[in-house]
C-alpha cells in the first residue's frame, strides 16, 4: 500500500485494484505493477528486474504495487 514503482511502463489498463496482479501475470513481460486511482482506476504493468526495494513509498493510500511471484532479480 502507498508504493510505486517508478519507470518502466510496458503497458497500462483500466480496471480495479483486485485484479491489476493478475492482468499483470497474464500479460507477457510483465514483472511488477503499480495500481492507481487515476481515469477511474489504472493498471499500470511494468517490465523488468526488481525488488522489494525498489518500492517508493507514496503516502497515498489508494496506490498499491506488488512484484509478480518468481519474476524477483
Amino acid at each position: 500500500m502507498a508504493c510505486d514503482f517508478k519507470g518502466n511502463d510496458l503497458s497500462n489498463q483500466k480496471g480495479s485494484s483486485s485484479n491489476c496482479a493478475q492482468t499483470c501475470a497474464s500479460t507477457s513481460g510483465c514483472t511488477h505493477f503499480t495500481w492507481t486511482s487515476y481515469n477511474g482506476g489504472t493498471c499500470w504493468m511494468k517490465s523488468g528486474g526488481i525488488s522489494q526495494s525498489n518500492a517508493v513509498f507514496t503516502g497515498d493510500q489508494s496506490i498499491i504495487c506488488g512484484i509478480i511471484p518468481g519474476d524477483l532479480f
